[in-house]
């Protein structure tokens, strides 16, 4: 490469120049990063999704005890897990739930705890229990995976239930073998179950016993291999088969023989009923019967892709194979939402980018505000490029941080670029200039774009527990954006410059000229502004600056005091509003199917009758009700939504009492009234439902919790309940909390049976008694066969309607060891009581949940300071009334005391980071002091910003002040070099520090109205999908605002301030040595 002669050869030398004077090499750089970010999109390398996938480290264990209450699952499955699992080193909580007929224990680790070597301990020690009870199931160990649903597919139609769930296995078939398709799963229907129903008097005729009975199945219904016979010609294996699989097989196999020989068949004795399992269970879609397929996406699997196969399958193939009156619908597709938001935020990063764009073009020349440019989309692809790599995908949040960053991203390029215009107009040559400008800017450009990398590290280091897998996605697009930005400024960006004219064009083109004339008026007012308004108040303020620190010191505690008041409010998650309204109904347990079910389908008619009224009034742009999924005997979104919010104690939960409706509204971007609206005026209609424990409505799409969430711990459960009730008791009392309920339900009815003395001489026993109850009444499985992919058991019990009422134990004969038959009343005492529903365990106490959510329409409601009451006087008095008792906050309050503390020790960790990146280049202990005042008056904008926009604190605004914190010290960095430069320069001090002031006046503005302007259409976003983000972007963008002030104004007299601390030191230091110190006499150290 040749030496350009009018460069001096010190100043052609380096990394950095030599990227400067050869153009092909930058230009490639900048190609490089472009064509690898367009290459990750079109090669599907980077996913889709609408929320960053979560993984937490959390192991479960559930076991299967048929026919067994709650108590008796605690007692023989979840207690002696729990004593196994505890002392598991990397254990952090274990919460066992034991339900009707099952029981669930799972296990949370610590974070930095090695998730598989804990599973693996698990599956160890429960493997060495010896003493289960015999009648369960094999426990099932693995590691909690949120699976992420993308489509469901419902089959409706009024049809038998065999027939429609025949329907849903060819179509789950037909789907799995699409090629973008891996994995679907059948939901809202019952198991088959192949029932042989022996009645009390078919037992006694033929003087049989359920045990005879099961024997006999097993022993006729198998298949078995038998070997080979070895003969010289080769061998043949042998297979006895005997299987039975259907009703007609089953009613074929001998159960006795009589002493002449004769046989009595299973089809004489019993009714072989090959059906479904008795479970309560049953979906209306769009009020017909339903049965649901749900499509998971797995592992890099693209949503879009996924369920763009499926509904071209449905529309193309699907519909065409259902019978006359069978509709085949997609619903709660990912897709949509996915789609949508995308659209969404780039749109917002499309108009934010040409508000930069237009910015950038009235403070800078048109050709170089286009150079400036240039360096977002490189930025933006080159990290785009890097998603595969860091795991992040498309979604919600990493579209949020692109947004976020676009205003940033340009600040190091104005600063390079400004800085080499202004050498240029000192006369000197293009290449020159981009060497000069670009070198004399570079420490304060890479001390600035460092210091803020290094404030968004807190958000991808510190964050605990699983939320940590959403909040990563910020820094790990941030960070690489910033980095690549930096290389584009000082290795692209110049020699760009360096190629670019001042030659104007003869004829200039009439846009050129009124841009021109545009340019020239703004940078008059600016010009004007600068030397009429900026100069003599910056003046002013300089000679009072004790009075002006004093001022804003002032106006930072008023800001602290307001928000420590709760002006604005705080609170942990903003609601983010869905597409969906859900009403989910606890009636008593116990409540007949048929109950529930009544009460669901009149919630459904004055459902439909709300929307319907709404239509009337609405514009034709679609039915505001599109479809609506009615289920009974289970809540799969209310369970879903609550495993979010970190109560899985829900997800074990079924049975007839329970119901959910689930309303799929039109899109919010076509509609009018929000799905909040409508919910208010359905809850409302409806009113309270008769004998319901529960009802609630949500239209959340995402929750992390109640606002208020207290999980109390006991040995004893009247205690408990009773320490529950003193809890309820308060919060009730408060005005603005509402929904109050706790988690303990009563179960069923409970007829406890006892062996009586008199039966020991029949040679009867407690397991004779209970195990004959149990076959009669539950059932004993005989076997299990498979029929296809189901795994079917084969039941042998009474009949349905010897299983309905008290009378019917009366009836039974116990059977002793000598063939003789005894009424159950002769041989055993009943106690009637009732069982609970659930029993809850946490770390090996029983435990209750307290929950309430705040009234949003109450402005005084405070989640935080109602959950301060808790802490500090409610629980203290109430824990005094009860000994033993122990509680801590769950929900909401957990994770965010959690959450703050984790941030704020990751934020003083940054803190000192800044502060050393910004001493090191500056050689000062006491200027980067007087550069990082900027971060608490960067706070004082985003607090001002909320109260102007009307939105509440959150952990979202959090995010923003932290990464404000790295954004706000940049132009302060550029202003102290500047006054450092002009001092070396001989100026006097006050001077320096004035010129300064209005030399990088604009550089600075422009830095601020760029970053403003890149959030302003986020701001400005009306979708409730989106607005949750918004928080963030106040912080930022407010805070960035107030921030320039402080740079303008207070920085300046904060640094004469400083020198008159460094000459007071110094003439104290001469008195008292007699002589000057280095150390303090110069400011900039």
């Amino acid at each position: 490469m040749t030496q350009d002669p009018s460069i001096p050869p010190e100043e052609g030398k380096g990394f950095f120049a030599s990227f400067t004077q050869n153009h092909v090499a930058a230009t490639l750089l900048a190609l490089a990063f472009v064509v690898a970010g367009i290459a990750a999109l079109a090669t599907g390398r980077v996913k889709r999704e609408v929320f960053p996938e979560i993984t937490p480290n959390i192991v479960s264990v559930a076991v299967v005890y048929p026919g067994a209450t709650p108590t008796e699952v605690e007692l023989g499955v979840c207690q002696r897990i729990e004593e196994a699992v505890a002392s598991i080193t990397g254990v952090d909580k274990v919460t066992a739930t034991a339900g009707e007929g099952s029981g669930s224990v799972i296990v949370e680790t610590l974070q930095d705890a090695d998730i598989n070597r804990v599973l693996d301990d698990v599956k160890n020690r429960i493997d060495a229990i010896s003493n289960f009870p015999a009648e369960i199931e094999q426990p099932i160990v693995s590691r909690l995976v949120v699976r992420k649903e993308v489509i469901n597919v419902s089959i409706s139609g009024e049809i038998s239930e065999l027939s429609l769930k025949r329907l849903a296995e060819r179509t789950r078939d037909a789907l799995t073998d699409l090629a973008e398709v891996s994995q679907v799963e059948m939901s809202a229907v019952r198991d088959y179950e192949v029932s042989i129903e022996v009645g009390e008097e078919a037992l006694r005729r033929h003087a049989l016993t359920f045990d005879e009975v099961a024997n006999a199945i097993r022993r006729a219904s198998l298949d078995l291999p038998a070997g080979a016979i070895k003969a010289s010609e080769g061998q043949t294996l042998l297979r006895i088969q005997g299987q039975a699989y259907r009703k007609e097989e089953f009613e074929k196999i001998s159960v006795l023989t009589r002493p002449d020989g004769s046989e009595v068949l299973l089809g004489e004795v019993a009714t072989i009923i090959d059906g479904f399992a008795d479970q309560d269970l049953q979906a209306r879609f769009d009020g017909k019967p339903s049965a649901l397929l749900k499509v998971f996406r797995v592992g890099n699997q693209d949503a879009i892709v996924i369920t763009t196969a499926v509904k071209n399958w449905v529309a193309d193939v699907g519909q065409r194979l259902m019978p006359e009156g069978v509709s085949m619908t997609t619903w709660k597709d990912e897709s949509v939402i996915l789609k949508g938001r995308i659209d969404l935020l780039l749109r917002n990063a499309g108009q934010g980018l040409i508000l930069v764009f237009v910015i950038l073009a009235l403070f800078l020349q048109l050709r170089l505000a286009i150079w400036v440019a240039v360096g977002i989309p490189v930025a933006f692809l080159g990290a785009v490029a890097f998603m595969p790599m860091a795991d992040v995908s498309i979604n919600m949040i990493s579209l949020f941080a692109f947004l976020m960053v676009l205003g940033i991203v340009v600040d190091d390029a104005i600063v390079v670029g400004e800085n080499i215009t202004r050498h240029r107009r000192t006369g000197v040559s293009p290449m020159l200039a981009s060497l000069r400008g670009s070198r004399e800017v570079r420490n304060p450009v890479f001390a600035s774009v460092l210091t803020t990398i290094v404030a968004f590290l807190p958000m991808l280091f510190s964050v605990p527990g699983s939320d940590a897998q959403v909040w990563r996605v910020i820094p790990l697009i941030v960070l690489p954006v910033l980095a690549l930005s930096l290389i584009e400024s000082q290795l692209c960006l110049p020699s760009h410059l360096a190629l670019m004219s001042d030659r104007t064009p003869a004829k200039p083109w009439i846009g050129s000229r009124m841009l021109g004339w545009v340019q020239a008026r703004v940078q008059a007012i600016l010009d004007w502004f600068i030397t009429r308004i900026y100069q003599p108040v910056l003046e002013m303020c300089m000679r009072w600056r004790y009075t002006t620190v004093t001022g804003a010191v002032v106006v930072l505690a008023v800001v602290a005091a307001m928000v420590a008041a709760g002006k604005p409010r705080f609170v942990f998650f903003p609601t983010v509003e869905g597409d969906n309204i859900v009403i989910s109904l606890t009636m008593p347990q116990g409540t007949p199917l048929a109950t529930s079910a009544k009460a669901i389908a009149d919630i459904e008619r004055q459902a439909r009758e709300v929307c319907a009224e709404y239509d009337e009034s609405r514009p034709s742009d679609g039915k505001l009700l599109q479809h609506m999924l009615a289920t009974v005997g289970s809540q799969p979104y209310a369970r879903e939504q609550a495993r979010n919010g970190g109560n899985r104690d829900a997800q074990f939960q079924s049975g007839s009492h329970l119901g959910e409706l689930n309303l799929q509204l039109l899109p919010s971007e076509l509609r009018a009234p929000g799905s909040d609206e409508i919910m208010a005026t359905l809850r409302n209609r409806v009113g309270a439902v008769q004998d319901a424990v529960e009802l609630t409505y949500t239209t959340s799409f995402f929750s992390t919790g109640k606002d208020i969430d207290l999980e109390l711990y006991h040995a004893d459960m009247d205690t408990l309940r009773a320490a529950v009730s003193a809890v309820e008791t308060e919060l009730r009392a408060m005005p603005e909390v509402k929904d109050v309920t706790n988690s303990f339900r009563l179960g069923k009815r409970e007829l406890e049976l006892q062996i009586k003395s008199s039966a020991e001489p029949l040679g009867l026993r407690q397991l004779d008694l209970a195990r004959q109850v149990r076959q009669a009444f539950y059932g004993e499985e005989a076997q299990r066969i498979q029929r296809g992919r189901d795994d079917v058991k084969v039941m042998v019990r009474y009949p349905e309607d010897e299983r309905q009422s008290l009378a019917d134990l009366d009836n039974m004969r116990i059977r002793t060891a000598t063939g003789d038959e005894v009424p159950l009343s002769m041989v055993a005492d009943t106690v009637s009581g009732r069982s609970f529903s659930t029993i809850t365990r946490v770390n090996q106490k029983r435990a209750l949940r307290v929950s309430g959510e705040i009234d949003e329409n109450d402005p005084d409601a405070d989640a935080t300071a109602i959950n301060a009451r808790l802490r500090d006087v409610v629980m203290p008095r109430i824990m005094a009334r009860y000994d033993g008792l122990s509680w801590r906050f769950e929900g909401d309050q957990k994770k965010k005391t959690e959450l703050l503390f984790a941030l704020a020790g990751g934020f003083a960790i940054a803190l000192f980071a800044m502060y050393a990146l910004i001493a090191i280049p500056l050689h000062s202990f006491l200027q980067p002091l007087l550069i990082i005042t900027a971060i608490p008056f960067g706070f004082v904008g985003a607090a001002i910003g909320h109260m102007l926009t009307g939105y509440d604190l959150s952990i979202l605004s959090m995010f923003g002040v932290i990464a404000l914190s790295g954004i706000v010290v940049n132009d302060n960095i550029v202003l102290v070099d500047w006054i450092n430069k002009r001092r070396r320069e001989h100026d006097s001090l006050f001077e320096a520090v004035r010129t300064a002031g209005a030399a990088r006046f604009r550089p600075i503005l422009l830095t601020s109205l760029t970053t403003f302007f890149g959030l302003l259409p986020l701001l400005l976003e009306k979708s409730m999908q989106a607005r949750f983000l918004v928080p963030m972007g106040v912080s930022l963008a407010f805070g960035v605002l107030f921030a320039t002030l402080i740079t303008l104004v207070l920085v300046p007299c904060l640094y004469l301030i400083l020198a008159d601390f460094t000459n007071t030191a110094s003439k104290s230091w001469r008195w008292l040595y007699g002589r000057k110190p280095e150390s303090v006499a110069n400011p900039t150290s």
